[in-house]
């Protein structure tokens, strides 16, 4: 026992083994997928999602007895996005999150504010939306208009789409019912740029 790379080796063994330990300490995340755990102020358990860039989750985080946020982390480990809106426990916190760049996004929950408290949670995913879905998704909550949403997405497989949308009508707005909303209409204006516009 006296080689002097013994001691080296059962140090990279040691560190292997922790390193291992810590890759399985995270769960994965997946449509339909729910987490229940407890947490004090002084842990953070974290989540992994495998993404490609355009790709979003959505889901929920109920909160009790302790005020909890979400750091979402990119592949690269930088900080990609906080999830906290400053409520109080007991409530839900909206997830959205659609990846910037492929590779696995980890979403830490950890205590909020550093106070001595121990509380559980609820973690949800609802949904897992490839790049398509995911464009329209963001899209629709953008265009209210459900016939402005239904011409963009023509335009993607049609060049001439909004042309001869432009062509079929004289008037220059439409007005379209609130969907949700009875006693509310959108309307919607709309114009063709000249050449100098």
């Amino acid at each position: 026992m006296n080689n002097p790379t013994y001691p080296l080796l059962v140090l990279f063994l040691i560190s292997v083994l922790s390193y291992q330990g810590l890759a399985q300490s995270s769960d994965t995340l997946y449509a339909g997928a729910v987490f229940e755990a407890s947490l004090s102020s002084a842990q953070e358990n974290s989540y992994v999602l495998e993404m490609k860039n355009g790709m979003g989750l959505k889901g929920q985080l109920l909160q009790v007895d302790n005020d909890l946020k979400i750091e979402v982390y990119s592949p690269d480990g930088d900080l990609y996005k906080v999830i906290n809106r400053q409520r109080r426990t007991g409530r839900y916190e909206s997830i959205d999150v659609t990846a910037n760049s492929d590779g696995a996004f980890t979403f830490l929950i950890k205590a909020a504010r550093e106070e001595n408290s121990t509380g559980e949670y609820r973690l949800e995913v609802e949904a897992i939306f490839d790049y398509e879905e995911n464009i329209q998704r963001i899209t629709k909550k953008e265009i209210r208009s459900r016939t402005m949403f239904d011409l963009w997405k023509a335009s993607l497989r049609d060049e001439q789409a909004i042309d001869s949308f432009m062509q079929s009508h004289s008037q220059r707005h439409i007005i379209e019912a609130l969907e949700g909303n009875g006693k509310k209409m959108l309307v919607t204006y709309f114009c063709v740029p000249v050449k100098n516009t």
